[in-house]
């Protein structure tokens, strides 16, 4: 069900810098060569956009 979510969605936030990094370089690097923007790292905190 990923996949999916992935294409439909506009973003993809990995919570922590170390996990999306690992998201883009391990699980969904496929994904993050074509739509590289798609993959974020929003924390819970004030995060600068």
């Amino acid at each position: 069900m990923a996949n999916p979510a992935i294409v439909c969605s506009h973003t993809m936030n990995g919570v922590s810098k170390v996990h999306s990094e690992m998201l883009k370089a391990k699980l969904f690097k496929d994904f993050s060569e074509l739509w590289p923007l798609k993959f974020q790292c929003n924390t819970n905190g004030v995060t600068l956009v």
